[in-house]
Order: structure tokens, then C-alpha cells, then sequence
């Protein structure tokens, strides 16, 4: 077997897989990139992109009618927000900076802003009778959604194309 990133190949050059200028893959691996998304918009989608999509669509959080919690707005959230918002459903930031809450709101589009380190605004049931946030404790520990097959991966890059995440 030779990995596909930094290991010697057959003919004992460096490998640099999505690095490099070309690449042999299994067809598996590949992902078609959808005519009217910017190539420079697929990698971030094949890493965040997929780690926000895949718990919304699998889960089911992806339609009208529901209400979306995102814990945090750093790189995942902000994608994250941006899908949920274009599937449907309401969707509330929470996080600890409170100057995040523009952003959140006016750039990004969320319905409500919370800020978790005030008891006040995190009493449950104040503001919305049902939230489902992705993360969240089981009887094992922390539930968390990790990766995503093909299937997913070209369905996510199709989704971000048409809605212009």
C-alpha cells in the first residue's frame, strides 16, 4: 500500500495527494465539482463544508419548521450557519463573544444570538420551545458526527453550487 501524502511512491518520489498537480485515486475517493461552483470553493467544502452539512442532512435538520442551535462561530459555525440558513430552519448562535453578534445576525443571517456565559439569556425554554444543537450529551458522552461517504461529499458540493454558500 503507499498512503497518499508524504510517503515514498513506487518509484520512490514524495507523494503530496491533494497537493499535488495530478493524482490516481479510487473513484470512491473523487467527488465531482459542479460546473457553476468556483473551483476555489470546493476544498473548504470538502473539510468544514461536510462537517456542517452531513449533521444537518442526516440528522434531519435540514427543512422549514425547525430551529438550529450552532455553539460557536469560528470556521465551522460560521459555514454551518450558512447551510442551515439555506435549508430552512431557524437558527441560533450561541457563543461567548458577544461581538459576534452582527456578524452572526446581519452577515450570516442567524434568527438569534445568545451569549452563553449569560445565565439569563441561557435559561432553557426563554426563547424557543425546541432547538437542536449537533453536539450534544448521550448517556455514552458526547454525541459528534464525524466525515461523510461520497455520496454526501458530491450531494454537499451540488448544494453549496446552487445556493451560492
Amino acid at each position: 500500500m503507499i498512503l497518499t501524502y508524504n510517503t515514498k511512491d513506487r518509484d520512490g518520489s514524495t507523494t503530496y495527494g491533494g497537493y499535488s498537480d495530478i493524482m490516481v485515486t479510487d473513484e470512491h475517493y473523487a467527488v465531482a465539482i459542479p460546473d457553476n461552483l468556483p473551483l476555489d470553493w470546493a476544498p473548504p467544502s470538502l473539510c468544514a463544508g461536510i462537517t456542517a452539512y452531513s449533521p444537518l442532512k442526516n440528522y434531519g435538520h435540514n427543512r422549514p419548521g425547525l430551529h438550529v442551535g450552532v455553539v460557536g462561530l469560528g470556521g465551522l459555525g460560521h459555514v454551518t450557519v450558512k447551510f442551515a440558513k439555506a435549508m430552512g430552519p431557524k437558527v441560533t448562535v450561541i457563543s461567548t463573544s458577544p461581538s459576534k453578534k452582527e456578524e452572526a445576525i446581519d452577515r450570516l443571517g442567524a434568527d438569534w444570538f445568545l451569549v452563553s456565559s449569560d445565565p439569563e439569556q441561557m435559561q432553557v425554554g426563554t426563547m424557543v420551545s425546541k432547538m437542536y444543537i449537533f453536539f450534544r450529551w448521550e448517556d455514552s458522552g458526547w454525541e459528534l458526527h464525524r466525515g461523510a461517504d461520497g455520496d454526501a461529499r458530491n450531494d454537499k458540493l451540488r448544494f453549496r453550487a446552487q445556493y451560492n454558500i
